[in-house]
């Protein structure tokens, strides 16, 4: 069952981000990328080195975008250029905890899927869409100035230094038919965890 397959997926994730933590980030690395889906295997350091590269560099309008590019590539969604409820419903637990995994540990712990799934939550966001929750969401991420969205070609958006917990990836802009909190159910059914890097980041990667 898909669902079966989801929970040990969830688990063993944890237990792979416990111990990386006790044994370095080049250990959880190298654990996530060899237990990601043999479909899904081909090419994967490229293209996440490319990921990393923009997120060491702050370059936080490109990783977005590449954020994206991965997503498609990973749903075999490109044809589509979009992402729809059902291709986030089976979106690979490992490679969504990958790409989280990246922006966490180049934010200082600040951004990515779970940070945004906690304070989406904390806000006490439901599975069921809600106005006046994402409103809330919006304000509290930085994804809204004076009481309106920001564009996503809006220099604002991007041209930050330091930005909120939680502001990208920008993923209310992406391309499709689905709702930003689909991602933050299937985070929560991947178990993918806010984890703190203040004590690893003094490792090598």
């Amino acid at each position: 069952m898909k669902l079966k397959g989801d929970f040990v997926a969830g688990i063993l994730g944890v237990g792979v981000l416990v111990i990386g933590l006790f044994r370095g980030v080049p250990y959880l690395y190298k654990i996530l990328i060899s237990q990601l889906e043999p479909q899904n295997t081909t090419n994967i350091i490229g293209d996440y080195s490319n990921l990393e590269n923009l997120l060491t560099q702050k370059k936080w309008k490109e990783a977005d975008r590449e954020t994206f590019n991965i997503m498609l590539k990973v749903s075999n969604r490109k044809r589509e250029n979009g992402l729809d409820t059902e291709s986030i419903k089976k979106f690979s637990c490992l490679h969504l905890r990958m790409i989280d995994l990246l922006w966490q540990k180049h934010s200082d712990d600040k951004l990515g899927f779970s940070v945004q799934s906690e304070i989406y939550y904390s806000l006490a966001g439901t599975k069921e869409y809600d106005d006046e929750l994402w409103k809330n969401f919006g304000d509290k991420v930085g994804w809204r100035e004076g009481g309106k969205w920001l564009s996503y070609s809006d220099s604002r958006l991007f041209n930050i230094s330091q930005p909120e917990q939680g502001r990208f990836p920008v993923t209310r802009y992406w391309q499709g038919k689905f709702y930003v909190n689909d991602i933050f159910l299937r985070a929560e059914t991947c178990k993918v965890k806010h984890i703190s890097f203040s004590v690893v980041n003094r490792k090598k990667f």
